[in-house]
């Protein structure tokens, strides 16, 4: 379902900070490379992360494969329609790692 027609949004999991210091890639971490990583991600009903699609990564650290690892990881609030009933949807989604974790 295309999200202009969601009454709500999917909403990711909580602790998502912990597992972005947790799965920091760790070349970059050794280099002090701060990256990020820019997904499309399929969010089914039942709240699981189900394709994904790197758009955009900074440098060749691992960005992507760590924010896909960690997407993974939990389940996510599915999105609603507007009549109330979860659906799936496609949503755009970057993960920031940042140096100093």
């Amino acid at each position: 379902v295309d999200e202009s027609m969601l009454s709500r949004s999917p909403v990711a999991p909580d602790g998502m900070d912990r597992l972005l210091e947790q799965h920091f890639p760790s070349r970059a971490r050794a280099q002090g490379v701060a990256g990020s990583a820019r997904l499309r991600v399929q969010i089914l009903a039942d709240g699981r992360v189900g394709d994904m699609k790197v758009q955009r990564e900074t440098g060749d650290y691992g960005f992507a494969s760590a924010c896909m690892k960690i997407l993974r990881m939990r389940r996510w609030q599915p999105p609603i329609d507007k009549r109330g009933a979860p659906v799936g949807t496609v949503i755009t989604y970057t993960c920031e790692f940042e140096v100093g974790y």
